[in-house]
């Protein structure tokens, strides 16, 4: 269980972020006795939405579905609280209004999902969202060689940096990321696949208020590993014995681990390679090795092949063990970003131009009025 807090005050963060409180009230307070659990029949009678994967969850008063409405890819988001749904529409609504920063992929709303409706099915309220038909990151690195993963990765996860700092640039946070949330279209212009961050309910923030590196989390005891928590891909301080973390340094985690996963098939722990495939730890020795990772300091996750050394490079940037030595997205090196983007053929923002204010002065000023000019023969004055 978890609660969105600042570094300041509780309360004051529980406004900021909005964080729904469903999952800590107490159900015989907030949740109606005779409430009916949503299922994939209750979508039938609408029309061009298809039910293509009922995700798992924690309990009878949430409902996650990835579905197909129309031709385009979505997600169905439905609690038995509102504040979810009405935390995904206030967001929705500013996405058009970040800034690109120089050096990085131009991000814009349609970087992200689209609110396609609000409703209430069986006393929970339910946003869909949709986007381009597209695949997952998961499903669109499975069956490269490693040679094309070095190929198409860089562009992939440069758009996915730039998309958190464009959402930074408005106060909001991406609180959490993994192979299933990044989705792929393909790209009729070029060759440089175009990324979405899906799951819109993963944003959190308040617009204009921009200073996300003071919001923390407080854990109390363990969230379970399900569809939307995969196993692996959480952060060490996950598992404790920190009580509190930063959000900010979680995501750098999860994006490194996710950037280990498309390149090795897997996360960096909670499963092992075998010659029978992919075979997930017994119960109980993923968090034994994430809290021995804390206390001892030393990652065990197995190589990766890549010939792309800035790839590797910023993978291990952020699969840094110690949250405080891991830099957060927004304090990633930007010449190594660039490095990145190097030969992927993905167009960066151009860098400002460093006008100073003396060059602007003195290219106004006459050859006499400039201090220190030096003097013009006569016969090349006019």
């Amino acid at each position: 269980m978890k609660f969105a807090i600042t570094a300041a005050l509780i309360a004051t963060a529980v406004a900021t972020l909005e964080h729904d409180s469903s999952a800590h009230a107490s159900p015989a307070r907030k949740i109606p006795q005779d409430l009916k659990p949503i299922t994939s029949s209750d979508w039938s009678g609408v029309p061009g939405l298809i039910i293509k994967a009922e995700l798992p969850r924690a309990n009878i008063f949430q409902y996650s579905a990835r579905v197909k409405y129309m031709d385009k890819e979505g997600m169905l988001r439905c609690n038995v609280v509102g504040l979810q749904k009405e935390r995904m529409v206030r967001i929705a609504g500013h996405l058009s209004e970040g800034k690109n920063r120089p050096g990085l992929a131009f991000i814009s709303a349609d970087s992200f999902p689209k609110i396609e409706n609000t409703t209430m099915v069986n006393g929970q309220h339910c946003t869909l969202t949709t986007w381009p038909e597209s695949v997952s990151l998961k499903e669109y690195v499975q069956d490269m060689t490693p040679a094309q993963k070095d190929k198409v990765l860089p562009a992939i996860f440069v758009q996915v940096i730039s998309a958190f700092r464009y959402l930074e640039s408005m106060g909001f946070i991406y609180d959490t990321i993994g192979p299933e949330s990044i989705m792929i279209c393909s790209n009729l212009v070029n060759e440089v696949p175009n990324v979405i961050v899906a799951d819109l309910h993963y944003i959190w923030g308040r617009y204009g208020y921009s200073r996300t590196e003071d919001y923390i989390t407080l854990w109390q005891g363990s969230d379970p590993e399900n569809f939307e928590n995969e196993r692996g891909y959480r952060a060490p301080e996950d598992y404790g014995p920190l009580e509190v973390i930063f959000m900010e340094k979680r995501i750098s985690w999860m994006l490194g681990a996710t950037i280990y996963g498309t390149l090795a098939g897997m996360p960096p722990y909670g499963f092992t390679k075998t010659l029978d495939g992919i075979v997930p730890w017994e119960s109980g020795r993923l968090k034994k090795v994430m809290k021995d990772l804390q206390t001892f300091g030393n990652s065990t996750y197995p190589p990766v092949e890549t010939s792309n050394d800035h790839l590797a490079a910023l993978m291990n940037i952020l699969l840094n063990r110690d949250p405080q030595a891991r830099p957060a997205i927004k304090d990633l090196d930007l010449d190594l970003i660039k490095k990145l983007a190097d030969g992927s053929n993905i167009k960066l923002m151009p860098e400002a131009s460093r006008v100073t204010l003396w060059g602007l002065l003195s290219g106004l000023m006459t050859v006499e009025q400039q201090p220190n000019a030096p003097m013009m023969p006569l016969d090349e004055m006019e």
